[in-house]
């Protein structure tokens, strides 16, 4: 995929694309090195280009999935001090996961019932991926952070599906 924007040409790397009532939503990143920012990502629905915070600096989209009129994006931006920051937008405004002294990725996010679940890691001591699972409840925002890892080994998360009970 190759996306014309008002630096050039980007080839695009990776992909995502979720289908609601709504329309269909699509979301790209790519690694452009010759940019001051490490990534440019990219949100379109029913081929129309979405606005979401944070995307004049380094921002890196890797997931979408769409409920009705709603859209959900997970991925990254950089923090004040130039670590990685998961992140959530919902329509696209900007929600921090995890804002802490290491970096760390939201890579996949699901939406059931009242609960969005965000996956993905926390690079702790700046060497060992530890997995986390976020889950923001929908109507009053709270988010829990739940531990997937132990952080002894490197834990890395590259999916998610969420079954209700």
């Amino acid at each position: 995929v190759t996306v014309l924007h008002e630096g050039g040409v980007e080839a695009i790397n990776d992909v995502k694309v979720s289908i609601s009532s709504g329309g269909v939503y699509v979301v790209a990143s790519a690694n452009v090195w010759h940019l001051s920012s490490d990534y440019l990502s990219f949100a379109w629905k029913n081929g129309e280009e979405l606005f979401f915070e944070g995307n004049e600096s380094s921002v890196c989209i890797n997931d979408v999935f769409a409920v009705g009129n709603d859209v959900y994006m997970s991925g990254y931006t950089m923090n004040n001090r130039e670590r990685l920051a998961a992140t959530l937008w919902k329509n696209g405004k900007m929600i921090q996961l995890y804002d802490g002294e290491w970096s760390s990725r939201a890579k996949a996010v699901f939406v059931a019932g009242d609960y969005v679940y965000v996956a993905g890691e926390v690079y702790e001591n700046s060497k060992i991926e530890k997995a986390k699972l976020w889950k923001m409840n929908t109507k009053s925002g709270k988010i829990q952070t739940i531990e997937l890892s132990d952080g002894i080994v490197g834990a890395e998360v590259t999916g998610l599906f969420v079954v209700e009970e």
